[in-house]
């Protein structure tokens, strides 16, 4: 996806608009670290809520990278994906939430358990009641890839 990139804006107090002017950007080479391993998956549930990423949100998730302690990973548990911080705790891995409801979850011996890839950007929308459309248009775009 092409966009048209203007420059920076200042979060504080204005300031002119010096040096202004159009580049194009290709969003996908800022997303995508590694093209041929990353991935976008659209996250269910609220579990990394403080974390930024809620029920809906699609995220990118590179495969290439290693897991750091404190990564936002994609582990392939017990045969099933989880969105969770990586943690490792006297040398034993923990799958962390980021929602006071959901305590965190050591990995034993007795679970499967492999870091699919890391979250390296969540994409939201920040535009009043778009949240929905937004959605919509993730799932018209996934129908088509089926097809």
């Amino acid at each position: 996806m092409e966009c048209k990139y203007v420059g920076s804006v200042g979060g504080g107090f204005p300031s002119p608009a010096e040096g202004w002017r159009e580049r194009s950007l290709e969003i996908s080479e800022v997303l995508q670290e590694h093209p041929e391993s990353t991935f976008f998956m659209v996250v269910r549930g609220n579990s990394m809520d403080e974390a930024g990423i809620g029920d809906g949100d699609p995220v990118v998730v590179d495969r290439a990278l290693k897991a750091e302690p404190g990564s936002i990973i994609i582990a392939l548990l017990n045969g099933g994906f989880v969105v969770k911080r990586y943690l490792v705790e006297n040398g034993k891995v923990v799958l962390a939430s980021a929602h006071p409801r959901f305590p965190p979850l050591p990995v034993t011996s007795r679970m499967t358990f492999e870091v699919w890839g890391v979250v390296s950007f969540v994409v939201k929308s920040v535009r009043v009641g778009h949240a929905q459309t937004l959605r919509a248009r993730l799932a018209q775009v996934s129908r088509r890839g089926e097809q």
